[in-house]
């Protein structure tokens, strides 16, 4: 549990009308601020990131996985689930 925003419980599914509605039911004036949200997904690249390269640096690891971790990298897979809000707020 993070103690943050609401646009980090609502990024990666803000263009789900259903979900978003569901939300507003419980926080009925919430608006999403938009530099908030870009914030956030950054926040989560960045944080995956470090996920990534700890994976990839980790000597105790099998070399099997630290290799398909860093070919996931190489592949522009590093952001997961959040690539394509991550590519949306870049354009």
């Amino acid at each position: 549990m993070r103690l943050a925003p609401a646009e980090r419980d609502v990024f990666m599914n803000d263009s789900n009308a259903e979900f978003m509605a569901g939300y507003k039911s419980i926080r009925p004036d919430f608006i999403v601020d938009l530099e908030l949200r870009r914030f956030c997904i950054l926040q989560r690249y960045f944080e995956r990131m470090n996920i990534y390269f700890a994976q990839i640096l980790d000597n105790s690891a099998p070399e099997e996985y630290r290799l398909d971790r860093l070919k996931k990298f190489s592949k522009g897979r590093l952001a997961g689930d959040c690539l394509a809000k991550l590519e949306e707020i870049t354009r």
